[in-house]
């Protein structure tokens, strides 16, 4: 499922003040099944255009589309939800059922599913996001930061939506939960089709598997497009005051010492220095 902002502005009603817009003139699509990244300064808009692309808040000028659906500024609602999900930052925050089980039907029960349809979901989710089946019965409350994080996942997975949109979804946890976390990102694009929209402060974790990245500054998108391309403009991101991937200046200073070429979106060490090695090697420098 794709996703298009065209020319959209937002921001909330005033009745004394003048309206400053949150954000002004945004504009870009996400085509369906792929991996897109959201970054930005604090107060930049991050979480508002995650609730715009939702469809949870009303655009004030342009419009959205979800395929097809438009939603233009002015309307009240939407005639029709999007199958879009949201994972906020804090997922404690989307929990209310009494058992990991019943949170993750509740979707699907009012979606209208047969009792077995229901069990059918809440399996299929469970295994999605890696919850063990012995936690279907304890109370949400009581799990871990990452294993409420997987719940909250897996209650929108289980309403099978075609768009996910997340707010720092790594935050919180420990580096296997993030490495897990991400495989199963991962898959659900790749084999689910599912279209990703991530807001992080911490790209190097995802890095390989980015096709866009956008850039909010104070409202605006000041930058869009493949990674690779937008890390080529260091000065720029030091305007906006955001920092480049640690790895990313790692690559950028072995490119200019050795007159290589490897790819500015590279995610791990390891991968680094074994282009590195093959690309010496093919020029008899090693």
């Amino acid at each position: 499922m794709e996703i298009t902002f065209k020319e959209v502005d937002f921001a909330y009603p005033a009745y004394a003040l003048p309206v400053q817009p949150i954000l002004h003139q945004i504009s870009f699509q996400l085509p369906t099944a792929s991996w897109n990244v959201l970054v930005g300064s604090i107060g930049s808009g991050k979480s508002t255009l995650l609730q715009l692309a939702a469809g949870l808040l009303t655009p004030t000028k342009g419009s959205i589309l979800w395929d097809q659906q438009v939603f233009l500024a002015g309307e009240k609602k939407l005639p029709k939800r999007p199958p879009v999900g949201l994972v906020t930052q804090s997922p404690d925050t989307q929990l209310f059922e009494l058992t990991v089980r019943r949170e993750i039907a509740f979707g699907p029960m009012n979606q209208g599913c047969s009792p077995t349809e229901v069990d059918e979901h809440v399996q299929t989710a469970m295994s999605w996001v890696g919850l063990s089946k012995k936690l279907a019965d304890r109370s949400p409350f009581h799990l871990s930061g990452g294993e409420k994080r997987k719940v909250a996942l897996a209650s929108l997975l289980a309403m099978k939506p075609r768009v996910l949109l997340l707010d720092e979804p790594t935050a919180g946890l420990d580096a296997k939960g993030k490495q897990q976390l991400i495989k199963q990102l991962r898959w659900l694009q790749r084999e689910q089709g599912i279209t990703l929209l991530i807001v992080t402060h911490h790209l190097e974790e995802m890095l390989p598997y980015i096709d866009q990245l956008f850039v909010l500054s104070e409202g605006k998108m000041a930058m869009q497009g493949a990674p690779d391309q937008l890390f080529r403009h260091p000065n720029r991101w030091k305007e906006l005051g955001l920092p480049l991937p640690e790895i990313t200046e790692f690559i950028a200073t072995l490119n200019n010492r050795f007159q290589l070429s490897i790819s500015l979106q590279e995610g791990s060490i390891e991968s680094v220095l074994k282009e590195l090695e093959a690309t010496l090697m093919s020029r008899g420098d090693l």
